[in-house]
């Protein structure tokens, strides 16, 4: 058994597109070190399976650990029951758009936790974005890692989480609220950290600097979602409006010429499997 388990959340209702793509981006990119990996279908009927998976586990690896959940609940609180059940110090875990973009991504991430004193939890973007950025009387920054492509100790994570996410609104505020997952971290004394494609830890203050959401062109993004996808197609106003509401005012937009617009859309839609 591994120290780490990589998690994906597959759900039904998604084009299979994307658990492919994920998928196929774990086996094309080294990891740098060991890990269990365990498939989570979401929403899937008795009967039925992931054809991407099957491939995956057919081919790569066929010891997967599977777990079907039912599509009721939001993703913490569908893995919490999984998270008890795992035996693993460290978790990583990818929503289901999420897709690597470049090699000893795990390194990466244990990596970090080494070099950073004090590492609570190790994201792959992140930002400074109000829980509801129409209001403008919540505070800001609100520093926070996003939910997806993040490595964690499984225990903290679930201390955590355990009976304080039931609701959609309680997973919006885990992940963005004043009392969410990256404030109690830090309320712990523990740092939150992003890494980047080359395996840079950035701590928060550092983030806009980043280019791994939001910033630039994002050419530090480790970890690609549908998020960072809107903001690489998206045409310079509304480019500038994301990084703003997630920087503030001074954040680094350079708008993206229709050539690197339309080859982001192919990449996302065609190129990655």
């Amino acid at each position: 058994m591994q120290n780490c388990a990589v998690i994906y959340l597959e759900r039904w209702c998604n084009k299979p597109y994307f658990s492919q793509t994920f998928l196929s981006s774990i086996t094309r990119f080294t990891a740098g070190a060991g890990y269990d990996y365990v498939h989570v279908l979401k929403g899937f009927q008795e009967g039925t399976t992931s054809e991407p998976l099957e491939e995956y586990r057919k081919s790569v690896r066929l010891n997967t650990q599977v777990f079907r959940v039912s599509d009721e609940k939001l993703p913490t609180g569908t893995l919490l029951p999984i998270l008890k059940e795992l035996p693993h110090e460290k978790i990583l875990l990818f929503m289901s758009w999420s897709r690597l973009l470049a090699p000893n991504w795990l390194r990466s991430y244990l990596s970090a936790f080494d070099s950073v004193e004090s590492c609570g939890i190790v994201g792959a973007t992140s930002g400074y974005e109000r829980s509801n950025y129409k209001d403008l009387t919540q505070p800001f920054p609100n520093i926070g890692v996003r939910t997806t492509g993040f490595m964690i100790d499984r225990r903290m994570f679930i201390d955590m989480a355990d009976g304080y996410v039931t609701t959609r609104n309680d997973e919006i505020n885990f992940e963005s609220g004043t009392d969410g997952l990256t404030k109690k971290i830090m309320r712990r004394g523990l740092k939150p950290v992003v890494v980047d494609k080359a395996g840079k830890a950035w701590r928060a203050e550092e983030w806009p600097r980043s280019k791994t959401f939001r910033s630039g062109f994002q050419e530090g993004l480790l970890v690609a979602d549908n998020r960072t996808y809107d903001y690489d197609v998206s045409p310079p106003k509304r480019r500038k409006w994301l990084a703003e509401i997630n920087w503030g005012a001074e954040a680094d937009a350079p708008p993206a010429s229709y050539k690197r617009r339309l080859n982001s859309y192919l990449d996302w839609h065609y190129r990655s499997r």
